[in-house]
């Protein structure tokens, strides 16, 4: 396919070599014109390997144009993908306002075409979810209109590791597909099965803005714990920070694995608060230069207070009596010792709120018959098909249900 890569830095310049390497031809442009000379004489400052001999093969390969007109560029392209910078602001927030130009010098271009060929316009720049729909869609609009039969829009956020770049587009986990409707990811999905074998993840652009910026932050919260992890065994005689991270690797069926990433309640049982009470205990002892476990436990609570607040705003809306259904710390066990659902259940009632319960193992007796704001506050397989009083609302914390009861309104937290 035809794409036009626009920012051709870090993180374009290599993309842009790894979609040449598949047989795509690619337009670049980059307002830098020291810079568009430079590659086109095959030399570059970014330290990739084999970097300066890839690009030269790919230009004289005859399917990387590096143009010194935007028009050009956009108007030769079937794909149009922005690789500008989004620096930080004082705030921590990004600041989008290169990408909002760049979005507004391609829409110019491209409304001056007669005829107006379909075309994507994908985001690949860092991005906060809500970013793409609230401040670059306008942009976008105001001059062709919204997406539909001119244009399409994308957002499509790569996860690289600089000195990895060209190897990580070729073979990801993953590719992030955020599309604006069904036909711009068509064309997506269409471009990068011919790039990658990886499976390719469809979904809106708010999630896939949220999976890109959450993805690289998770990053940070394992390096947060494994400098903990080391910091301990460096004041802990005998202790060895090497051996214990070894030992945790082998860990894939729970902590390097797919499990716990699926977001409801916190966490419960007989171990794992307690152990962080006690490692918040031991940082404090040490003297550690951060006590992560102690944090975590504080976004524990917070957290399920933040759920408290959404019953009790469920409770004023409606003014239906509450039930928490589930009450172990787990699905298929009796036991409740640091339950989630019973620390939910407190911060309920520290809002001075009370509430009907039911589980079906340990507290199996009938509800009474009316509605209620229930609270599914446990993956109980039971209570997928639990009969829900007509006229109530059922507060979904782990997205259990995947539509209203018959008779109810359903609010699926984070969905």
């Amino acid at each position: 396919m035809r794409v036009a890569m626009i920012g051709l830095g870090k993180l374009g310049l290599p993309v842009s070599c790894a979609m040449v390497q598949k047989g795509h031809e690619v337009f670049g442009f980059d307002t830098d014109a020291s810079l568009r000379e430079q590659y086109r004489a095959g030399a570059c400052g970014l330290y990739e390997p084999d970097m300066e001999a890839v690009l030269t093969e790919r230009i004289s390969s005859g399917r990387f144009h590096i143009y010194d007109s935007l028009y050009q560029t956009v108007t030769n392209a079937e794909i149009i993908f922005i690789a500008v910078p989004t620096p930080s602001l004082e705030s921590g927030a990004f600041d989008n306002s290169i990408v909002a130009g760049a979005l507004k010098d391609i829409a110019d271009c491209l409304a001056v075409l007669d005829p107006p060929d379909y075309r994507v316009v994908s985001v690949i720049s860092t991005v906060l979810p809500g970013t793409v729909r609230r401040e670059f869609l306008p942009v976008l609009e105001a001059v062709l209109g919204p997406p539909g039969d001119r244009y399409g829009l994308c957002y499509n956020a790569q996860f690289i590791a600089m000195g990895t770049v060209i190897e990580n587009m070729l073979h990801p986990e993953f590719v992030l597909v955020g599309e604006y409707d069904e036909q711009s990811g068509d064309v997506l999905e269409a471009f990068y099965t011919q790039l990658t074998d990886a499976p390719i993840l469809r979904m809106s652009i708010e999630s896939a803005e949220t999976v890109k910026v959450c993805y690289n932050t998770y990053i940070g919260f394992k390096i947060v714990i494994a400098n903990a992890i080391m910091e301990v065994c460096d004041k802990v005689e005998h202790a060895d920070a090497t051996v214990a991270a070894e030992a945790l690797k082998k860990a894939t069926d729970r902590i390097v694995s797919a499990r716990y990433m699926d977001g409801g309640l916190g966490d419960g049982g007989g171990c794992h608060p307690r152990d962080a009470r006690a490692l918040s205990y031991l940082a404090n002892q040490l003297n550690l230069s951060y006590d992560p476990f102690g944090s975590l436990m504080s976004a524990r609570d917070s957290q399920s207070r933040y759920l408290a607040s959404v019953v009790a705003e469920e409770h004023e809306r409606t003014g239906l009596p509450i039930a928490v259904l589930g009450l172990t710390f787990k699905p298929e066990t009796n036991l409740t010792e640091d339950s989630p659902a019973l620390l939910l259940i407190d911060h309920v009632r520290e809002l001075g709120l009370g509430c009907d319960t039911y589980d079906p193992i340990i507290r199996p007796e009938p509800l009474r018959k009316k509605p209620y704001v229930y609270v599914l506050a446990m993956r109980h397989a039971e209570l997928r098909h639990f009969k829900f009083h007509p006229g109530s609302v059922v507060v979904d914390p782990w997205r259990m249900l995947d539509a209203a009861p018959s008779g109810c309104e359903l609010r699926s937290i984070g969905r």
